[in-house]
């Protein structure tokens, strides 16, 4: 931590991933003939209502694991004020990708339409940097040991602490 802020790695890879994408959209841009400041200008009409399109699909669709414990959206809407780990809690994480798509689809195609822009040409750009964002930023749910599949013994499996597993999966070795 800096004083009174903590960098957390999860949040650093996101950032990284972000600032990835967008330097090879505008790469693409500039590519395609077209304003590469409209990339920057329109960053945060993709980001802010990403994020908050990510947490609302926390909130509304949570996890099977968050569910067994009794974590859903009647509990959000009971907790909301909670600054430890209610709806409000950000920094105690709970994102979700597909909201974060469907929010940032939602400040694009806003910003687009206010600049008078051509949509189509604009989110075939987004397509094929929000893989990339993506990609990087997924490394983060590595550090924090979550997002995991099943079992396996295959020579690419990451080992999970017992601690950071479900339930399902907390005793086995």
């Amino acid at each position: 931590h800096i004083g009174p802020f903590y960098l957390r790695f999860y949040g650093l890879l996101i950032l990284t991933g972000i600032i990835l994408a967008t330097n090879v959209a505008v790469w693409m841009a500039k590519r395609d003939g077209k304003d590469s400041n409209h990339v920057w200008d329109g960053l945060t009409w993709a980001l802010i209502p990403g994020l908050i399109g990510a947490r609302l699909w926390f909130i509304f669709f949570p996890s099977s694991s968050l569910s067994q414990q009794g974590v859903d959206l009647q509990w959000h809407l009971e907790h909301f004020f909670v600054m430890s780990n209610g709806p409000l809690a950000i920094w105690n994480g709970g994102l979700g990708i597909f909201g974060g798509l469907l929010g940032g689809l939602l400040g694009i195609a806003f910003y687009v339409h206010r600049k008078d822009l051509n949509f189509y040409e604009w989110i075939d750009i987004a397509a094929v940097v929000a893989p990339i964002g993506q990609a990087v930023g997924r490394w983060g749910n590595f550090a924090n040991q979550e997002l995991y599949g099943d079992v396996t013994t295959l020579p690419w499996g990451i080992k999970i602490d017992a601690i950071n597993r479900v339930s399902d999966y907390k005793d086995i070795t």
